[in-house]
């Protein structure tokens, strides 16, 4: 597919303002995605650049006026959300320059699109079943990582309504502890598979919290709580350190 000229008001592909605005994020997409850049660069510039000319802090009046902010926003969600539910008529290495394209926007900080414009879209039941889902997220997080810390990605994880349903990106028969430990370990990701034994460990002990207040609450027999905390500890493999907090 060759770059073709894609014009936001006078301002098109191969205009000095579109190469200074695009050519260093592009450059990153093509190094790491590897590849040729003719394979998307049309569809990845342009959505680049459209980005840029939203976040521009000095609007030119030839190119984008602040008037036409939303509506350049609400095209750029349409187009991603478009390019995000099509991923499985794209070969890998497309996939991979878009995945790196999206961490770069909000790593830069190119445009105002919110986080449910990349996740929300992703979860189409037979994208997650073929394991297309999961491998763009992969991509995604392990671009976002090279220049963002963990508590960056937790931040437009909750902006996306995602923190707490990280197993939505894996295939029904695979949505583990386990197999996300296993994943995201061999995809050089630790600190994000701590971050989520973490999570999950205190949602454990949360639940068991709650069981034993309510029986508490109840008068039940004091051999039912301690069976009922015996139970806990053993489904959520729980240490003793922390049942003798909570008791």
């Amino acid at each position: 597919m060759a770059a073709t000229n894609v014009q936001s008001g006078d301002v098109g592909l191969n205009s000095p303002n579109s190469q200074r605005g695009v050519s260093s994020s592009w450059s990153q997409i093509v190094r790491r995605g590897g590849g040729e850049p003719e394979v998307i660069a049309p569809v990845v510039v342009a959505m680049e650049l459209i980005a840029k000319c939203i976040e521009s802090s000095d609007f030119n009046p030839d190119m984008v006026t602040p008037s036409l902010r939303p509506f350049l926003i609400k095209n750029l969600e349409n187009a991603i959300r478009r390019f995000l539910q099509s991923l499985e008529f794209f070969v890998e290495n497309e996939r991979i320059k878009l995945a790196i394209f999206k961490a770069l926007a909000f790593s830069q900080k190119l445009s105002g699109l919110p986080p449910q414009t990349v996740f929300q879209p992703l979860l189409k039941d037979n994208l997650v079943g073929k394991g297309f889902v999961l491998t763009f997220i992969t991509d995604f997080f392990k671009e976002y990582f090279i220049d963002n810390s963990l508590d960056d990605l937790i931040y437009i994880l909750k902006r996306g309504k995602m923190e707490d349903n990280l197993l939505d990106f894996f295939p029904s028969g695979k949505r583990s502890a386990e197999a996300f430990s296993e994943h995201f370990t061999k995809a050089g990701m630790a600190l994000l598979v701590e971050y989520n034994d973490k999570r999950i460990f205190e949602v454990k002990v949360k639940e068991m919290k709650s069981a034993i207040a309510s029986q508490i609450s109840e008068e039940v027999d004091i051999s039912e709580v301690i069976e009922t905390v015996k139970q806990h500890v053993k489904d959520a493999i729980l240490p003793e350190i922390e049942v003798v907090r909570i008791m």
